[in-house]
């Protein structure tokens, strides 16, 4: 009896610790598939890449320390003095055949760029923008809906957004959009 007790002592422990990480993941009504778009830092990101829906994973482990949704990753190569830099912003997507993707959108900036000019492109939109999804290259759009520090005055901002776009000519991806919490003592820039 008592054997049976200490294994479900443990199993309950695992599945408490295992679970702190929340997936903000709202279905999205009109969207089979999708996430519904907010800009509320709900760590997710999701799309359409030809009709088939894709989200970011979520990963939670009891020993991993960055357990939770795939972050986006948003850094600046740095090129050159002459031709600028390029800002990359990247989403990991899945679908559920655990089918997955690294989707890059390549914003060419200057070299001087800062993060106030990141904050600066609050309801910019992007057209044509070089995009990479895995080895393959193509355009695409990107509507950056929110970019704002967070209010409670914390080091942290609310980056949402829309995109879209065609890679290689045969892929279609519809539909994106992203809500992600943005520390920025993590940004190269």
């Amino acid at each position: 009896m008592s054997r049976n007790l200490f294994y479900i002592m443990v199993v309950s422990l695992f599945c408490c610790i295992s679970s702190c990480k929340k997936y903000y993941f709202y279905p999205d009504e009109n969207n089979p598939g999708l996430s519904r778009f907010t800009s509320r830092d709900y760590n997710v990101a999701s799309a359409y890449i030809n009709n088939i829906a894709y989200v970011n994973p979520f990963y939670s482990t009891l020993f991993s320390p960055d357990s939770g949704p795939t972050p986006q990753d948003i850094y600046i190569n740095k090129i050159n003095a002459v031709t600028g830099d390029t800002l990359n912003l990247t989403w990991h997507l899945e679908n559920g055949d655990y089918r997955s993707y690294s989707l890059n959108m390549l914003l060419p900036v200057d070299n001087s760029f800062a993060v106030a000019d990141f904050i600066r492109w609050n309801g910019k939109i992007f057209r044509n923008v070089s995009i990479r999804l895995d080895q393959f290259y193509g355009i695409g759009n990107l509507y950056i809906t929110k970019l704002t520090p967070a209010e409670d005055g914390s080091n942290v901002l609310t980056f949402s957004g829309l995109f879209d776009g065609v890679v290689n000519d045969t892929i279609i991806i519809t539909k994106g959009r992203f809500d992600f919490p943005v520390a920025v003592n993590r940004l190269n820039f």
